[in-house]
């Protein structure tokens, strides 16, 4: 019988939608936190669509 201990680790949670994100697929927003890059995207083109339009 073997004694190896398994290294389960604590799933992720998104910073933008707090589902779990896998570790191969996540990605780091501004602050370092993990997100899926779905929500960062999304995210970003929300908070551009926010801003005045720029003056020339």
């Amino acid at each position: 019988m073997s004694n190896v201990l398994q290294f389960n680790p604590k799933p992720q949670i998104c910073a933008i939608c707090n589902k779990p994100v896998e570790p191969t697929i996540a990605v780091t927003d501004q602050d370092g936190k993990p997100v899926h890059e779905e929500c960062y995207v999304l995210k970003v083109r929300q908070e551009d669509a926010k801003k005045p339009p720029t003056v020339s």
